[in-house]
């Protein structure tokens, strides 16, 4: 750790730690993130595929003996090419449940049309990871506070829900370490003494930052950084390649689990349910396992539950059991696989950003 940044560290103690400023500052954040994440797993409910069935007004035995009530809502294979009067045709008509109503159904994207809400999800994480690449070069320009909230704005603007929570960001601070990187030791200061005030302790003093500063080359805040600093090094080189490995694989797996909702036994809604919830004991145990075992092991051990938990799905699937029980396996596997990977994920956020030095962290995380 340079002497700055353990000077920022002893800093924040000073001012009490994780107290009420900082309480105050994560329901703020974790608010805002509300409609952020309705906004990115829309298409997990929208795009739902609800059960169908092909309605053909002269079907012979042929498909009347693979299905035989096409009128009655129960889970049935559906079909996209029928038999009539022994020729193969493309489904005249389809009948969906009433139990759900996504885009699906309002717009009969089944059968030739079933590439589209698959390419409505593609186009909307192709703008996850646009986005991350330009956010990550903006906020170290011009912060991280104007950064995540131009990127509220311009969710609301693309959808209604995201406005609500553009109030809150307003009165979020900029980020300390920021500031100081970029020589706004006036801004910086007025942070502290507000992280002081709330948290019910004396201001610190300042005055050893300036030298600091001057001493510890690493911190160039008249210089502005980019991607191409992430290739500097071998060493940063090596930690970029393996860090990209990983977190790509926490993506995969976590938004492979989310989108294929649908593809689980019983509710959408309970199941989306109980797969979100499971991040919170998933990310409770970090707080003790990283401080105890470090944040290598701690990831590594969520990497493998969830490895563990994922190949279990696949061999189930191919196992001959009753439906019932093996559906229901496949269930409580994969919660939790999305339990370890989103402990995995969470715990890979911390492991990046202390790897690299503030002026390049936000460029990598992105």
């Amino acid at each position: 750790m340079s002497p700055v940044s353990e000077y920022l560290e002893n800093i924040l103690i000073e001012c009490g730690g994780f107290g009420k400023f900082q309480i105050l500052l994560t329901s703020i954040i974790l608010l805002s993130k509300i409609s952020l994440t309705w906004s990115l797993l829309m298409m997990a409910f929208a795009g739902a595929t609800p059960d169908w069935w092909c309605e053909s007004p002269n079907y012979d035995l042929n498909i009347s003996s693979l299905v035989p009530n096409l009128t009655i809502a129960i889970r049935t294979k559906a079909l996209c090419n029928v038999n009539i009067s022994g020729s193969t045709h493309a489904c005249p008509s389809t009948t969906f449940t009433s139990k759900m109503n996504t885009i699906v159904s309002e717009w009969n994207l089944v059968c030739d049309k079933k590439w589209i809400p698959a390419t409505i999800s593609t186009i909307q994480m192709s703008g996850v990871l646009i986005s991350g690449l330009l956010s990550g070069q903006f906020a170290d320009i011009a912060g991280r506070k104007p950064t995540y909230f131009a990127s509220l704005v311009i969710l609301s603007l693309a959808n209604i829900l995201a406005g609500f929570s553009n109030s809150w960001i307003i009165i979020l601070p900029e980020s300390f370490r920021w500031l100081v990187s970029h020589g706004k030791l006036k801004e910086a200061s007025k942070i502290v003494e507000d992280i002081a005030r709330m948290n019910g302790k004396p201001m610190p003093s300042l005055d050893s930052l300036k030298a600091l500063l001057k001493k510890d080359t690493s911190i160039m805040y008249s210089k502005k950084y980019n991607f191409m600093d992430l290739c500097r090094s071998r060493e940063v080189i090596r930690r970029t390649l393996l860090l990209t490995v990983a977190w790509m694989t926490c993506g995969f797996g976590f938004y492979a689990i989310l989108y294929g909702v649908d593809q689980l036994t019983g509710d959408i809604y309970i199941n989306l349910f109980l797969l979100s919830v499971v991040e919170i004991p998933a990310n409770l145990s970090l707080w003790g396992l990283q401080n105890r075992i470090g944040r290598r092991w701690t990831t590594s051990a969520f990497f493998f539950l969830g490895f563990i938990s994922n190949i279990c799905v696949a061999i189930v699937q191919f196992i001959e059991m009753d439906e019932t029980p093996q559906s229901q396996l496949i269930n409580g596997l994969s919660i939790f696989g999305k339990m370890a990977v989103s402990a995995a994920w969470s715990s890979l956020f911390i492991f990046t950003t202390e790897l690299y030095p503030t002026v390049i962290r936000y460029l990598n995380i992105t």
